[in-house]
This record gives structure tokens, C-alpha cells and sequence, in this order.
């Protein structure tokens, strides 16, 4: 499967991550892989590979399978202090995971907002082969700052009135915010949240709070329909 977008200027084709599909089990904390044409309830967009040294990193948030069958993300990826930020999902949830620019090389393809242009269409045929379990479409969670401005930008994400979304000066009041994905065929229901590197730095408390204020575990499963 390619997946890079057929326009970038990297020329990154084998080294763009791809996108996996995950289930939470029975214990609330352990996530398994699904196959590639399995339904899920969301799909959660994040940033961009991100790895500084050459390697490869064959899939997003570079997920590795654990000896008993469970999937780790990458040490770089922060995925556990985010997910702790999210309890009470419920086991059975099945999610999607993408990233927003799937080549891990900012410098050669330009700044984050052109690398998001170039990588919109590939992301867009993505989510528009995912299906819900119950039917529809899933629901969208946008995982990082830069990500929902190139977005916003490109007029992809709008209110749920129609009406233009400008991401606020300080970026967690954007927390929980519900809005409109335009793939230009259709429009999904998204959510914003934060980059999971946020629970680790200064701002892990006040991102924390700002979870809970807008109980966004309730909105996520509203908004995957689960």
C-alpha cells in the first residue's frame, strides 16, 4: 500500500507511515491491532511521524507489537500520558489512527501548514474507505494545534453552522471544541484535542483540567456513537 500523497516533493513514498486500526480490550488500558478493513467508531489525526534520526517508521504513532500481542507506541510518541488523560473509555472502542502529514521530513516538503496541503487528499481517501460498526461515517478527533490551523486554513473544518473556525490565541480554550470536516463530499463530525506531548511539558495540568471541564471522554464516545 502507498502512502504517500503522489504530489510530495520529498519523494518519501517508503517512508511515509501508514495508517492502523485499534481496539481497546477487556482492561481498559491495552489496545490491540484490527485488520485494515475493520469498522471503527473514530478516527484520531495526528501530527507527523516526527523522528529526527533516518530510520523508517512503517506505521503511525511507530506502533510495535508486544510479546503478548499488544501494541506500544513509539518512545517519542506520548501516547501514554495522553491516553491517562482519557479515562473511562469504554473496552470495544475501535479507532482509527492517522497522521495529519505522514512524511517524517519537515525541511524538505516546507513548513507544517504546505506539508498538510500536500497530504490532505491521502488523508481524505483514507477516512472516506472507514465505515462506523452501526453505519455512517466515524467521527473525527484532531490531535494537535498546527494540524487543526492547516486544516482550518484549507477550509476543511468549519462550525457546525457553516460558519468559519479560527483556532483561539491560546490553543487548549480549543479543547473539546465540536466542528464540521469537509472532504468535500461529505461532512464529519470532529472534535479538537491536543498533542499528546502537551501531558508531559508545563502544560500537563492545565490541558488535564481542560479535559475534564469539557468532559471530552463523554464526547468522544458521543461522537463515535459508541
Amino acid at each position: 500500500m502507498d502512502n504517500a500523497c503522489a504530489q510530495c516533493p520529498a519523494a518519501s513514498r517508503t517512508l511515509a507511515a501508514k495508517p492502523v486500526a485499534v481496539e481497546l480490550q477487556a482492561d481498559g488500558t491495552t489496545w490491540r491491532r484490527l485488520p485494515e478493513d475493520c469498522r471503527v467508531h473514530l478516527l484520531a489525526l495526528f501530527r507527523d511521524p516526527g523522528i529526527v534520526d533516518s530510520r523508517t517508521v512503517s506505521e503511525v504513532l511507530d506502533l510495535h507489537e508486544t510479546s503478548e500481542g499488544s501494541l506500544r507506541a513509539g518512545a517519542k510518541c506520548w501516547v501514554k500520558p495522553f491516553l491517562e488523560a482519557l479515562p473511562n473509555l469504554r473496552p470495544g472502542l475501535k479507532v482509527g489512527l492517522d497522521n495529519g502529514v505522514r512524511c517524517p521530513y519537515p525541511k524538505v516538503a516546507g513548513e507544517y501548514g504546505e506539508r498538510a496541503g500536500l497530504c490532505i487528499e491521502g488523508v481524505i481517501q483514507h477516512l472516506v474507505s472507514l465505515k462506523h460498526p452501526d453505519g455512517g461515517h466515524p467521527g473525527i478527533v484532531i490531535c494537535d494545534r498546527d494540524l487543526a490551523t492547516a486544516y482550518a486554513n484549507l477550509e476543511k473544518l468549519c462550525r457546525k453552522d457553516g460558519r468559519k473556525w479560527n483556532p483561539p490565541k491560546r490553543f487548549v480554550e480549543a479543547v473539546g471544541e465540536e466542528l464540521l470536516f469537509d472532504t468535500g463530499t461529505n461532512a464529519y463530525e470532529a472534535m479538537i484535542l491536543a498533542h499528546p506531548v502537551l501531558f508531559l511539558r508545563q502544560y500537563a495540568t492545565l490541558y488535564r483540567a481542560k479535559f475534564e471541564e469539557r468532559n471530552v471522554v463523554e464526547t468522544l464516545l458521543r461522537l463515535g456513537r459508541y
